[in-house]
């Protein structure tokens, strides 16, 4: 991971085991921050990797440059700016407690 005093510009990969009915599945799901560098992140997807955006009011303008490529959305408060953004974008807005669950579902159907 490449680090500057104000951010990590890389991408971390983390584990999540995912329940789905009666099935547990393993995940891996690679995390970055809104510095990474578009080519770093447009190297991680694919047709089965996806992106799935968590944006609160803070990282709206930063998210911007990754929403074409979103596949769902995550919002983390309910916000005018976050709202609007979300209303903006062509997938699935989703929100609440909830939220990242179903959106990795949306990301794995």
């Amino acid at each position: 991971m490449v680090t500057t005093s104000h951010s990590a510009l890389g991408v971390e990969r983390k584990l999540l085991v995912y329940r789905f009915g009666q099935t547990n599945c393993r995940i891996d799901v690679w995390v970055a921050g809104f510095a990474t560098p578009n080519f770093v992140v447009d190297a991680y997807l694919n047709k089965n990797r996806k992106l799935v955006l968590c944006v609160g009011e803070g990282n709206v303008r930063d998210a911007s440059f990754f929403a074409h490529k979103a596949c769902a959305f995550v919002a983390l408060d309910n916000t005018e700016a976050t709202t609007e953004f979300a209303s903006s974008l062509n997938c699935p807005v989703f929100t609440g407690p909830d939220a990242v669950y179903w959106a990795l579902r949306e990301a794995l159907l």
